[in-house]
């Protein structure tokens, strides 16, 4: 993983390129901050499963158990020399109202601790799944499940005029 300044532009999308395997299997797998959240990985592997990544010609996605490929927010990091993953937020459709955060993974630098904690890459990530929840008829609440129990968040859907 690379240290990424605050002022790095990061995109984020819901497809990423084949290409980036390395670097999604060193966020998930290989992760340094993994110690510090292992019982929460091992109590979301024990609920849903283990990640796997899955590879088309072009594209990565993400396996989890019995859910199959589940969907995800990828955070890209566009340096001036390449572009470099720096954080995934896992997550599916638990019910007709309910968005479930499988895993969170993110580079050591993007972390509160890390160099580029500014960013609040986190939050970012989970900002960007509550706004596209606002656009799925239904969806009341995203949970995640951490370290101290779930966390609800609430989504409010824009009205209609």
């Amino acid at each position: 993983m690379n240290t990424v300044s605050a002022s790095a532009r990061l995109q984020l999308s819901s497809v990423l390129p084949a290409a980036f395997r390395p670097e999604l299997e060193q966020l998930l797998f290989f992760n340094p901050g993994q110690e510090r959240l292992r019982k929460g990985i091992q109590e979301s592997i024990a609920r849903h499963g283990v990640p796997q990544i899955v590879a088309d010609q072009t594209t990565l996605r993400v396996q989890v158990g019995e859910l199959g490929v589940v969907q995800a927010v990828f955070a890209i990091a566009e340096l001036p020399d390449r572009a470099s993953l720096v954080g995934a937020v896992l997550y599916h459709r638990a019910s007709t109202e309910e968005i479930v955060v499988l895993h969170i993974a993110v580079d050591q630098h993007f972390t509160a601790a890390g160099n580029s904690s500014d960013t609040l890459l986190v939050m970012r990530l989970v900002d960007s799944l509550r706004q596209s929840a606002r656009c799925i008829k239904g969806i009341r609440w995203i949970t995640v499940y951490a370290e101290r129990g779930p966390l609800r968040l609430i989504v409010r859907h824009p009205t209609s005029n």
